[in-house]
């Protein structure tokens, strides 16, 4: 590789440093400390200097970057499976990652990520719009947080990070930086990574955790939000849960009654479920009997702006279940900042030879008559390309498959009305409204509950042998 242009460095020790002698609080110290200097609300003290046409700009990238996560999972994995995403969080890594990215890199990243905005101009906008979300949202728990390790001393040498990726990692993130030693001693699962994550997270994280000799940085960033319902919301029990295959459940729900924003045609019905004391609520598009994968397939910006176009208030009566549910996924990625031999992050350090191993990433959501809380991580981990240069220190599920059985022709085959049913498998968006935001999103196709007995019973051989076949 090429050398690089060189940069003003600074070590790990002496940002903790210069932050404290600034009366900014570093993010993180040591594990004994109270979970308040494990956050990163002590940092992003400048006000972003961003344009409301900005943010909207930035906003409609991790809009994007939603769907294409959505994309990712497998329609096969979506029929099965609970799925929550935390494209939100992804998003503000892809962005962060271009503050050490250049030429070929910063490009792919930029592609990556649906960036329209100069780079000049992302970073402030990214800034601007994080500490809107966090004071119009404080009244529905709204949090985020970011972290970055980076590689400290080792054998008497300290590795230099560049010092305007640093200051502007703080300043426009709010993450802060605490330094390790990935060349010595690793803990057992990446302990540096556990106590921070402990701190803002309930949910305990397991992806993006591992480390290896080579690993240089690792940056986190999550978001949380923990609100109560706005509106008449009454928990009731016995409701019928009707799965795409298989036999109907009966679960604990939630009743949604008022004034509800929603919409209904032939194929979906949607309503819209404000939180308290934010500018959140809870976008929940459920396909009509039928039409999930007709739904799942028109996903996307505009689908989800007609939808919201045709809400309108009126009295409405909504059931959901009672849920809690996580997800997890990892995506190496692909182009040049994937690649060791092709990968430019001079700007992380100014001379290079660093590149983004992938970033993980993990949610959670639970919904219940109080209320819902979500919670979110996302996980970048950049290792050494190869050796490296004296000067970058300092001091010198598996394969889907099917089986078959015998069948007794003619035993008993149970039938339920799908027109009794109360809730159905469904897609949800956990949507900032004012900046037409997508903070988490994800989709309901299992709800756990005793099966709910059939409503009536066929022979194979067609004949009734018990209960009114509906008309």
């Amino acid at each position: 590789m090429k050398p690089k242009t060189a940069f003003r460095s600074i070590s790990p020790a002496l940002v903790l440093s210069a932050l404290v002698s600034t009366g900014i609080n570093p993010a993180w110290s040591a594990p004994a400390r109270t979970p308040l200097h494990a956050k990163s609300e002590n940092v992003r003290r400048l006000p972003p200097s961003a344009t409301p046409e900005e943010r909207a700009s930035l906003r409609d990238s991790m809009n994007r970057s939603t769907w294409d996560e959505f994309q990712k999972v497998s329609p096969e994995v979506t029929r099965s499976s609970n799925v929550v995403l935390s494209a939100m969080d992804r998003s503000i890594l892809l962005n962060q990652a271009m503050l050490g990215a250049k030429e070929i890199s910063l490009e792919n990243l930029q592609e990556e990520a649906h960036a329209s905005l100069p780079d000049a101009r992302l970073h402030p906008a990214a800034n601007s719009l994080g500490q809107e979300l966090a004071q119009a949202n404080g009244g529905a728990g709204f949090e985020q947080h970011g972290m970055l390790w980076g590689q400290g001393r080792h054998a008497g040498k300290r590795y230099l990070f560049a010092d305007s990726f640093v200051r502007k990692v703080i300043r426009h993130y709010g993450f802060g930086l605490q330094p390790v030693d990935y060349m010595g001693h690793l803990p057992a699962g990446d302990g540096w990574l556990t106590p921070w994550l402990d701190s803002v997270m309930e949910t305990p994280v397991t992806v993006g955790l591992s480390s290896s000799r080579a690993t240089r940085m690792k940056v986190a960033h999550t978001t949380r939000v923990e609100g109560s319902w706005n509106g008449d919301v009454q928990a009731v029990e016995n409701r019928r849960f009707e799965p795409l295959t298989g036999v109907p459940k009966s679960v604990a729900a939630v009743r949604f009654s008022g004034l509800l924003a929603g919409a209904e045609t032939e194929d979906l019905k949607a309503v819209e479920l404000p939180l308290n004391g934010s500018d959140l609520a809870l976008l929940v598009i459920m396909p009509s009997a039928g039409q999930f994968d007709s739904v799942r397939s028109q996903l996307g910006a505009d689908f989800l702006n007609d939808v919201v176009g045709q809400l309108q208030l009126q009295e409405r009566s909504w059931v959901l279940p009672v849920m809690q549910m996580a997800y997890d996924s990892s995506h190496a990625g692909s182009g040049s900042p994937y690649n060791p031999g092709e990968a430019d992050f001079s700007g992380v350090n100014g001379r290079g030879y660093l590149y983004l191993e992938g970033i993980g990433t993990q949610a959670a959501m639970n919904l219940t008559a109080q209320g819902l809380s979500s919670e979110s991580v996302a996980i970048a981990s950049y290792s050494a390309t190869g050796p490296e240069p004296d000067d970058v220190y300092s001091g010198g599920n598996g394969p889907y498959g099917y089986g078959a059985g015998l069948v007794n022709v003619c035993a008993e085959e149970p039938h339920w009305n799908s027109e009794l049913a109360d809730v159905r498998p469904f897609f949800y968006f956990l949507r900032d409204r004012q900046n037409d935001l997508i903070i988490s999103a994800g989709s309901v196709v299992q709800v756990a509950g005793p099966a709910v007995p059939p409503d009536w019973v066929t022979y194979p051989c067609s004949l009734v042998v018990t209960g009114p076949e509906p008309q």
